[in-house]
This record gives structure tokens, C-alpha cells and sequence, in this order.
């Protein structure tokens, strides 16, 4: 895992359990028509729900140097928000409803950090990883009626919810000949290892209706990504010995994939699981891809300045280091379809933003950089979050803040 080792070293690591009780305080009608809206942090720190109409709604209003917010993340319902609250005492995971309603503590510790939060598909629970002696995985109610529930330890751990919320599917331990791959049940809260050997990747995946994972496995040396069911493997790439990250589509019909050297990265390669049907895209090497929510479109992530890297040569390590003497990043929107790539404007990435950057793969299953219509997309810059129109390209500064995500 060589190349994992070195991003932890040079960025730092950034990267469901509790029973169904009744109606849950969660469950609220969904509007009939959906604005495009984005949970933002200003320059303050403080969090804030900002709707289509450019209306703010102030989810907190006390940070300062010594009360932080970190890992905003909405939930799938689109009508919560969790994040972590820093304080030189105590650290919570606190949960807030977007109806002004107070936040609650779903989690309270003294000297567990946790640093990764992933709602389940149904917004009742969440996934958490969290560093203390060794890094560990939690699942508590998002109602906060039971405690933190311990998964397991591992690291790195990388994990996907079940699209039915019952089971998470795990990897733990990096690659061969060390990882592993398991699914943790929510309700009896087993955990089963599978036998197939864990290759050279980070997060993994379920199919749509969950009943196959997707995930790298390996032959010696030889990495390949596969989708496994109860009746055999699917292989979804050619053997390699390089590494993998990819992401599924948002209706998991589709995946797209890079794979990773020493000091060389691939072009984006999209492949249509039912049919075979494979893709290349090798004129942008992007750091970062992620599905437009209804899935006609890939957000290529990439450096403007090729000598320092477009993103082959190690290029997020590079763009990391020289992020603060003014290297920028475009946004590439490609029609999956037509193969037609359209370039948008460059910035300058903010530092929360590239802590995202390495683990691209599992913070795709967690939050994502687009409008809910698939028509915009978010700069997260050194001089505030900007959502730019992926036709005209028009811009918007939305806060001079460091971080914003799109609300499902």
C-alpha cells in the first residue's frame, strides 16, 4: 500500500448500529420540488444551509479558535446535517434537522477523535471512523437512542453502507498481504469475512439491490476489479498489478475506475457492468471523479499545471505541496454518452478540500460536490465556495469560507 502510505504521510489522514424505533424524529414529509441548496462553513467556521434562493439558514454560531466544526455531511433524506464538534474538553458528533430545531449529541468522547461520518441510505444511522489508539469504526442512531456501537478496529478502513441499511461491507488493512474484506450486520451485528484475497484499493461497493459486492481482489502481484455474488466473480477491468480506486454510478448500473503506479496514473475508465461495455477517457487524468447525481455526467478534478501535475505523477501530492504558492485545479464535466469533456473555470483549492482529495472514493459515498439537478458544481477555493453553472459557467460566490457540499 505504498502509495496510500505516502498520501497519509504528506496530506495526513482525513481519511449503522441501533434498532428502527417507530416514526423517528428523522422522518418529515419531503418538499414536492426540490431547490438546489449547500451546507457551507463561513469564514468563521460556523455552518450554514444556503437554498436556491440564496436564503441562509445558521445551523451553528459559535465557532472560534477553540470551537471547531468539522466533516459537515447532509444526510440522503436532504433534511439533516451531521458534524463534528472540536473543543479543547470534549468532542461530539452532534445531528441537526434543517427546521431550526438544536443539534443533538449522538456521540460524546474525551480522547476519541472521530474524523469520518457517513450517513446509512435511510438517514436513521451513521458510520463513523475515529482515531484513538488505532483507528476504529462506529455505528450509532442517529437519534442518539442507544450508544456508539464499535464495528471494529483496522487501519486504513474504508466501508459501505447496504443500499437497505442493513450491513456494512468493510475493508480493513490495506492490501494484500495484510486487508481484508467483511460485512458487519447492523441488526445482529456479526461480522463475516470473505475469502477472496483484498488487492491494491480503498473504499468498497454494493451493487443496487446489495445482494454483490464490488471490490478489488488479488492474485499475487496481479490486482483486478471484480463484482462477487453468491454465485461467482464478475471481473469489471483487466488484470493489473497497478492499484485501483473507482466509484459506481449513482443508480450503480455503471462504474468508473483509475489505477495507479508507482508514479503513473491512468486515464478514467468507465465500464457498464450488465453489458461488458468499456470506456476510456484518457485526454484528462484526474486527481478526484464524481457521478452527477443522475448519472449522464463524471466532475473530472484536475491541475491546471502539467509539469507539477495534471495528476499523473503523484499529482495530489504535488498540488498538496504547492497549494499555498497558487497552484489552481479546473473542474472537467464529462458526457458519459458523447464523450464530449467541458472545461470550467480554475481555482485555487482550499485545504479542506484537498484533505478530501485522497479518499475521493469514500467520500463519494458520503457527500458530493454537486447540485442536487446535476447543473452546478461547487469550487471549493482558497478565497470561498463558488458554484459554478456546468453549461454557461457562470459563477456565484456563495461564502468567503474554506468548505461547502451539496444537500441531496
Amino acid at each position: 500500500m505504498r502509495r496510500r502510505i505516502r498520501w497519509l504521510l504528506l496530506i495526513g489522514g482525513v481519511v449503522g448500529l441501533g434498532l428502527a424505533v417507530g416514526i423517528g424524529w428523522w422522518q418529515r414529509d419531503q418538499p414536492a420540488v426540490k431547490l438546489n441548496r449547500t451546507l457551507v462553513q463561513d469564514q468563521a467556521g460556523n455552518i450554514q444551509l444556503i437554498d436556491g434562493h440564496n436564503q441562509q439558514l445558521a445551523l451553528t454560531n459559535d465557532a472560534s479558535s477553540i470551537i471547531q466544526y468539522i466533516q459537515v455531511t447532509p444526510a440522503p433524506d436532504g433534511q439533516h446535517v451531521a458534524y463534528i464538534q472540536l473543543t479543547p474538553t470534549v468532542i461530539e458528533i452532534r445531528v441537526q434537522a434543517f427546521d431550526g430545531s438544536p443539534a443533538r449529541t449522538v456521540f460524546s468522547d474525551f480522547n476519541l477523535r472521530p474524523f469520518y461520518l457517513s450517513w446509512s441510505p435511510n438517514s436513521q444511522m451513521l458510520a463513523f471512523l475515529a482515531s484513538g489508539t488505532t483507528m476504529e469504526l462506529y455505528v450509532v442512531p442517529a437519534d442518539g437512542s442507544e450508544v456508539a456501537h464499535k464495528v471494529r478496529d483496522g487501519q486504513p478502513s474504508y466501508f459501505a453502507w447496504k443500499p437497505d441499511s442493513s450491513a456494512l461491507l468493510l475493508h480493513t488493512g490495506g492490501g494484500t498481504p495484510v486487508g481484508n474484506t467483511a460485512v458487519h450486520s447492523v441488526q445482529s451485528k456479526d461480522l463475516t469475512f470473505f475469502k477472496e484475497t483484498a488487492g491494491d484499493f480503498q473504499a468498497p461497493a454494493w451493487n443496487a439491490d446489495g445482494s454483490a459486492r464490488v471490490v478489488v481482489v488479488a492474485d499475487g502481484e496481479i490486482n483486478q476489479l471484480m463484482q462477487i455474488d453468491q454465485v461467482g466473480q464478475q471481473a469489471l477491468s483487466e488484470p493489473t498489478s497497478d492499484g485501483f480506486m473507482f466509484v459506481l454510478s449513482p443508480d450503480r448500473a455503471k462504474v468508473a475506475y483509475q489505477t495507479f503506479g508507482l508514479q503513473t496514473r491512468s486515464g478514467l475508465m468507465i465500464q457498464t457492468i450488465a453489458t461488458g461495455k468499456s470506456q476510456s477517457f484518457e485526454t484528462a487524468r484526474p486527481l478526484a471523479f464524481f457521478w452527477s447525481p443522475d448519472g449522464r455526467s463524471v466532475a473530472l478534478l484536475v491541475a491546471d499545471a502539467r509539469p507539477r501535475g495534471p495528476s499523473g505523477d503523484a499529482g495530489i501530492v504535488k498540488v498538496s505541496r504547492q497549494a499555498q504558492t497558487g497552484v489552481q485545479v479546473h473542474w472537467e464535466v464529462l458526457n458519459v454518452e458523447s464523450g464530449q469533456v467541458k472545461r470550467l473555470k480554475s481555482f485555487v483549492p482550499s485545504g479542506p478540500f484537498l484533505n478530501v482529495l485522497p479518499y475521493f472514493d469514500q467520500y463519494a459515498a458520503s457527500l458530493t460536490f454537486w447540485s442536487s439537478d446535476s447543473q452546478y458544481l461547487l469550487n471549493n477555493s482558497s478565497d470561498g465556495v463558488w458554484q459554478i453553472h456546468v453549461e454557461t459557467g457562470v459563477e456565484q460566490q456563495l461564502t468567503k469560507g474554506a468548505f461547502g457540499v451539496a444537500v441531496p
